[in-house]
Parts: C-alpha cells; sequence; structure tokens
C-alpha cells in the first residue's frame, strides 16, 4: 500500500506542477513609460484630465508647479564658443531652481545646421563636449536630476563625407551617424537618457524600420517612423549603453490643413506626411502601446503636440497647428489609453503621470524629409 502511494504521488507531483505552470499568467510588463505631450500653452487642466503631469519649459519654472518639470536648455556652437559663461548659466538655474525642476533636456537637433539646431555645420564632439559641460554643472547642484541628451533629428540616410563625417553633407549629419560619433567621442557617460525624435511621417507606429513599400502607411525608408527609434537604441547596445533609456522627446503625426496652406513655405516638404485625424489617434495610442509591449528600454514620450491648434498666436497655417490633438479624435484616444507609468530609483526617476513640453514658434521642430 505503501508503495501504491509513493508510486501515486511520484507520478502526480509533475502533473501538479505542470498544472501549476499552465495556470500561472503570464508576467506582467514592468512599467517603464512616461506619458506626455508639448503644449502651446500649460493647461494643466487638460494636461492632468488626459494623465499626464509633467510640463517641459525652456527656462527655471520660478517655483513649485502643480506638475513635475523638464527644462530644455539651448545648447549650440554659440555655447561651445562662451563655455565658461554656459557652465555658469547652467549653475546659476540649478542652483536657484532645482529644487523645482526634475529633468533637463540639453539642446535640440544638434545633428541640423546653421539654421536651426546647432547653428552651424554639426559636429557631434562638439555637441559632446557642451553636453559634459552642462552634466557635470548640473550635477554639483542636484545628483539626482535626470540629463537628457538633446533629441536628434531623424534625417534619413545622408550622402557626404563632410571633414570626414560620413553621413554629412556640410548643412546635417545623419542621425545614426552623428550617435555613432557623439558616443565614440565619449558622450555616453554623460547622460542618463537618449533624446530622440521618432517622428511617424506617414508610416503606422508599427511599421518596421527602413522598410519599404509602395503604401505610405507602411513604408519606412530611410528610417521615416516611429519604430526608427529602434536601431537608435541597437547604436546604444553596440556602443555599452544598453541599460540606459531612449526619451522620445518629440514625435507625433501631422493631419491636413486646408488646400490653402499646401502653398505656405511652412508645408514645404510636409504633405506626403498627412495622415487623417482618424489615422493619427489610432497611431499615437498605438506608440504607447506598442512601446510599453515592447520597448523595455523606452523611458517618457513626448507627443508633439497637445493644443499648438487651440491657441491664438499661431497663423491659420502654421504647419504645427496641425500636429495638434486637442478636441480632435486623438485627444479622446489618449485618455482612453491605459497608462502604465514608470517609477524610476534616484537620478532617473518620474511619477505616475508623463511628460509636457511646452514649445514656441522659434521652437519649431524641422525634422529633415
Amino acid at each position: 500500500m505503501k508503495r501504491r502511494l509513493l508510486i501515486l504521488l511520484v507520478c502526480l507531483v509533475p502533473l501538479v506542477w505542470l498544472s501549476r505552470a499552465v495556470a500561472q499568467p503570464a508576467p506582467a510588463v514592468p512599467n517603464h513609460l512616461g506619458y506626455g505631450s508639448n503644449m502651446a500653452d500649460l493647461d494643466y487642466t487638460l494636461l492632468q484630465n488626459i494623465g499626464f503631469d509633467w510640463a517641459k519649459l525652456f527656462g527655471g519654472p520660478g517655483g513649485q508647479q502643480p506638475v513635475n518639470i523638464l527644462v530644455r536648455i539651448d545648447a549650440n556652437v554659440t555655447d561651445l564658443n562662451n563655455l565658461a559663461g554656459f557652465i555658469n548659466e547652467v549653475s546659476q538655474l540649478a542652483a536657484g531652481s532645482g529644487d523645482f525642476i526634475e529633468a533637463y533636456e540639453i539642446g535640440n537637433e544638434p545633428n541640423l545646421d546653421a539654421s536651426y539646431g546647432w547653428a552651424a555645420p554639426p559636429v557631434a564632439a562638439d555637441y559632446k563636449t557642451v553636453l559634459c559641460a552642462a552634466y557635470d554643472a548640473i550635477k554639483a547642484q542636484d545628483p539626482t536630476a535626470i540629463v537628457v541628451s538633446a533629441g536628434l533629428a531623424p534625417t534619413g540616410r545622408v550622402s557626404g563625407n563632410w571633414n570626414g563625417h560620413a553621413g554629412h553633407n556640410g548643412l546635417f549629419q545623419d542621425e545614426r551617424e552623428f550617435f555613432r560619433e557623439f558616443l565614440q567621442a565619449g558622450g555616453g557617460a554623460c547622460l542618463d537618457a537618449v533624446g530622440y525624435h521618432p517622428y511617424g511621417f506617414s508610416a503606422d507606429y508599427d511599421v518596421a524600420p527602413d522598410s519599404a513599400s509602395s503604401n505610405p502607411a507602411r513604408n519606412c525608408t530611410n528610417g521615416f517612423c516611429f519604430r526608427g527609434t529602434e536601431k537608435i537604441y541597437e547604436i546604444m547596445v553596440q556602443n555599452g549603453l544598453g541599460e540606459k533609456k531612449v526619451w522620445a522627446t518629440e514625435f507625433g503625426w501631422i493631419t491636413e490643413p486646408p488646400a490653402h496652406c499646401l502653398s505656405d513655405p511652412g508645408w514645404q516638404g510636409r504633405a506626403w506626411q498627412i495622415v487623417s485625424e482618424q489615422k493619427q489617434a489610432a497611431n499615437l495610442r498605438g506608440a504607447f502601446e506598442y512601446a510599453h509591449a515592447n520597448w523595455p528600454w523606452m523611458g517618457a514620450m513626448f507627443v508633439f503636440n497637445l493644443n499648438f491648434n487651440t491657441v491664438g498666436w499661431y497663423a491659420e497655417c502654421e504647419q504645427m497647428r496641425f500636429y495638434g490633438v486637442e478636441d480632435r479624435p486623438a485627444e479622446a484616444a489618449l485618455r482612453a489609453l491605459v497608462k502604465h507609468p514608470a517609477t524610476y530609483g534616484p537620478g532617473l526617476s518620474f511619477g505616475p503621470g508623463a511628460f509636457a513640453l511646452m514649445v514656441t514658434p522659434a521652437d519649431l521642430p524641422l525634422t529633415q524629409v
């Protein structure tokens, strides 16, 4: 009898283990995202109703605000040429307002040329010098602050070899080549997260990078799609930076303006990127869901934009208005989005909520097309 009982137990144990293994639900994906948007007007009520609780500003907040603060600091060749003055300004900002600022982004699209980003033909090693100066100045005042490198502009694959820089035409540089040079120069030691601007262009949120199609919604040649971010992370891994996160400091899809706006200079080179308002809504929601499920290395994601379309100070045909989501289907889609906000440890932390970014006309996003 004892022998039969022993045999029965031996037979049942694997079955119990197997049944438990089958019955166990799949482990939940750890929360790692921040949810946010760029704003023309700091409408904190709308921001919080959608579920976001960060704002990005272009100077000190002047005191405690109802949301967490990310400040973008201008950084270009002028600051490289006056590094001592730049360090002093950054130090004063961090010392005077550091108690009210959780994160800093250093510069904007530094792989672009004199007309916008770097204010000169871009050189990654020069940007690294300015970033590291800012990083040291901020950390000296607040070691727990988050420092994010400037969001790179997607340029596509650029031909040329300006002054020995691959993918450089003397005006702007392929973002992947710029990023490789930046890391080779040691820039990875001066950031807590890597900034990137993965605009969707005409492609749906889930289109694989560098894939070609005759259907604009499925075409991502030159990396012009949201998932082009994956190529940036690949470079991070190749250079030993895989433990860091990417922050999508701008991303979005542009919708159709009135027909007469298409001849406006601001629309030059943009018409091919237009999607319907319904497609914009689906892509924005899908992008957050895709990143949550597939990109554990993604941190904060900033929709461009929340409300440029509803404020009164932009011209009717200003192209930034047509990225806006307020009072469009995308607003409802983002409200309905199930959010999985991350909570990071000291030195790289954001609480339950997300990010917003306030941009003026001078801060127009000029991703290369």
